[in-house]
């Protein structure tokens, strides 16, 4: 089965502000790493489980996985009754993951 990805507004400005930092010393860096992190994110459409169970106990008790890319981690939830894998948020791994995530 497919699933299809959906993303959350906050894990859509998420990536802008990605992106939008890095360019500010490299555009082709952030627009090469945006296609890195779209393309590694695209995997979980064929293989949901590629993520690890989130380190956090809370969310790994509410279903969360975490998948890490770069200097990232998108954290996700899969929904098998509707295919999706809810991008939840995509935060750079010093973030505290408990002021970001609900």
């Amino acid at each position: 089965m497919k699933y299809e990805l959906v993303f959350s507004d906050s894990a859509a400005l998420d990536l802008v502000g990605i992106v939008e930092y890095i360019a500010k010393t490299s555009v082709e860096r952030a627009n090469k790493y945006h296609d890195e992190i779209v393309a590694k994110l695209g995997n979980l459409e064929k293989e949901p489980l590629l993520g690890r169970p989130h380190t956090v106990k809370k969310f790994r008790l509410i279903g969360y996985r975490e998948l890490v890319v770069g200097s990232h981690t998108a954290h996700y939830l899969i929904d098998t009754e509707k295919g999706h894998v809810n991008i939840v948020r995509v935060l750079h791994q010093s973030m505290e993951k408990d002021k970001h995530l609900k």
